[in-house]
């Protein structure tokens, strides 16, 4: 059973703290407590009490009580934690079972390239949010780390990785009692990093507009006459993933009703194996005509090299070994292709392989298509989702809507207002 008697508290002494004396089976022990801020680095916002035990004498709970209250005015945590970053943080990252193969590698190459070698040997408790803050500035001057471009200033989209990666590792600290509060959620942080960082990386993707797509288009399959032509008009005119794409089978394509059925997704860390797609859900994508008759004409030249290439399981876009093509061959096909087109036509924005899914959703929009028939095209889990990405068209569908509306009444309604 278990006894605890509060010593007089000395301000002289003590400060904002206190000595208890704990008995406990017929020993005399002595514990601390402390009030200090659940972020250490906001002194003026929201407190916990904290409290640390088991000194044999009240001189060596003082002296304790001393450091922990130095700690606190030096905007520490009260009571440093003896883990290191590098140790939980490879801990978090073997607990995330549940995430898919190329989310984990995604994670495990971060953690690798950016935040290893900054924090590595740094205990949880002395990252703060000055140090976060410096820690994305050099990122965005001179983070990138791979042999194109060493050095050079990394995208906002990937500081924005970087950042979620760093902010679930500290949040799972947190909940495991290891940091008082998440550097990563200190109004600093999120305001002067967080948002500006997430807004830019919004922007980021260049896109084509209908006129751009059609003569790079153009050039692709008649001057190029590129034999994966019709895998980039698919992604181009559908808005599926690049990886959605590369797992299609002849049996997911509906030619009477001019349909495809998304069901699964290449893989791009686990080679030729597929996946779920990203929303775990299949979706039906319509096709016009012309995609159609494009698919239709691909599919007899598959046939020609055997008619296992166009077996109902065999995947429409296979290589010549007739086996699942990988997600990053077909990147560096596409990345090739950019590279011609920047010599033949250098007024077209270099579009990625992303950012021709994000093209065809763009053009829908811009035409006045009601954003839910887009977010179901491209599979995204909700309607949100489609509206924040592509918030840049909104100011183009209100003006669509606006006319569409004037034109609804009849001429002259308003002739004599």
């Amino acid at each position: 059973m278990e006894t605890r008697m509060k010593l007089p508290k000395s301000r002289g002494h003590y400060g904002e703290g206190t000595i208890y004396k704990d008995l406990r089976n017929g020993k005399t022990r002595y514990r601390w407590q402390l009030v200090a801020p659940l972020d250490p680095s906001d002194p003026s916002g929201e407190k916990r009490r904290v409290s640390k035990s088991g000194f044999k004498t009240k001189k060596e709970a003082l002296e304790d009580l001393r450091k922990a209250q130095a700690h606190v005015k030096n905007l520490r945590a009260a009571v440093p934690s003896p883990m290191q970053f590098e140790v939980f943080a490879n801990d978090w990252l073997d607990a995330q079972g549940s995430l898919a193969a190329s989310t984990a590698y995604g994670y495990r190459k971060i953690l690798r390239t950016h935040l290893l070698p900054r924090f590595k040997g740094l205990l949880l408790t002395e990252i703060t949010p000055p140090l976060i803050e410096k820690f994305y500035v050099t990122l965005k001057k001179s983070g990138r780390k791979d042999t194109k471009d060493t050095g050079g200033p990394l995208s906002a989209k990937t500081i924005t990785k970087i950042h979620m990666v760093l902010r679930s590792i500290l949040e799972q600290a947190v909940e495991d009692g290891k940091l008082q509060a998440n550097p990563c959620r200190s109004g600093r942080v999120q305001k002067q990093v967080e948002s500006r960082l997430t807004s830019q990386a919004k922007l980021e993707v260049p896109v084509f507009t209908a006129e751009e797509m059609s003569l790079a288009f153009e050039l692709i399959s008649k001057e190029y006459g590129d034999y994966l032509y019709p895998l980039w008009h698919l992604i181009g005119f559908s808005g599926m993933r690049r990886g959605e794409a590369l797992a299609l089978r002849w049996s997911d394509i509906d030619w009477k009703n001019n349909s495809v059925s998304v069901v699964r997704a290449a893989d791009s860390v686990t080679s030729k194996a597929t996946k779920p797609t990203k929303t775990y859900k299949n979706r039906l994508v319509v096709l016009d005509s012309n995609t159609m008759r494009i698919l239709k004409k691909y599919k007899a030249d598959r046939a020609k090299l055997g008619l296992t290439f166009v077996q109902a399981d065999s995947f429409v876009f296979g290589t010549v070994n007739n086996e699942l093509r990988g997600p990053n061959d077909a990147t560096a096909h596409w990345s090739r292709l950019l590279k011609k087109l920047a010599v033949d036509s250098p007024s077209l924005p270099r579009v990625t392989l992303k950012g021709l899914r994000h093209s065809h959703a763009t053009q829908l929009l811009a035409a006045g298509v009601n954003p839910k028939i887009v977010q179901e095209r491209l599979g995204h889990s909700n309607i949100s989702t489609t509206l924040d990405i592509y918030s840049h068209v909104t100011p183009t569908i209100q003006q669509n809507a606006i006319e569409q509306l004037m034109n609804s009444f009849p001429t002259g309604t308003f002739a004599s207002a």
